[in-house]
């Protein structure tokens, strides 16, 4: 297939792309980008000899691929605070019924309180309150489980006696 003529079929796919990639992220400003990084990626990576089916299937494959990549990566990176951040601070005392109460502080409260634990304790916390297990996050930092239950025990502790005052 020649070059123009491959562009020209793809560039015949990208309303079906783009269907696609509403469909995967449900959001028009995230399919617009998952859209222009499947079609780069497609030209960059154009094969030797396709027909228009496999083209299609080959399009589309690319897209759920990249939109796996950007799922899994953003599981990793999820941000500490946003406008409120529930915080999960309890003590034995403080659990009604075996449930444990949660507290809400504003962002800027949360950043400060974080921003005074060291790079490391802080990376395990941001996981923890992300929702990471404790075994997520050794083998996410490559630690033993119980440097990961000491750090997070004083991360909740710290942040704790932080956000009390």
């Amino acid at each position: 297939m020649a070059s123009n003529d491959y562009r020209n079929k793809l560039m015949s796919l990208q309303g079906n792309l783009m269907n696609y990639a509403f469909m995967l992220t449900s959001n028009r400003e995230m399919a617009r980008k998952l859209l222009d990084c499947t079609t780069e990626t497609a030209l960059e990576q154009r094969p030797e000899a396709v027909d228009d089916a496999s083209l299609k299937s080959w399009a589309f494959s690319i897209m759920r691929s990249i939109f796996t990549a950007e799922f899994s990566r953003k599981k990793t990176e999820r941000r500490v605070c946003a406008d409120v951040y529930a915080v999960r601070l309890t003590t034995g005392t403080q659990a009604v019924a075996g449930v444990p109460l949660e507290g809400t502080y504003r962002c800027s409260d949360v950043t400060s309180a974080f921003g005074e634990l060291g790079d490391d304790y802080r990376r395990t916390a941001e996981l923890y309150f992300a929702g990471y297990t404790m075994v997520e996050i050794a083998s996410e930092m490559s630690l033993p489980m119980a440097v990961v239950k000491s750090r997070v025990a004083y991360c909740r502790s710290r942040l704790r006696e932080a956000l009390s005052a």
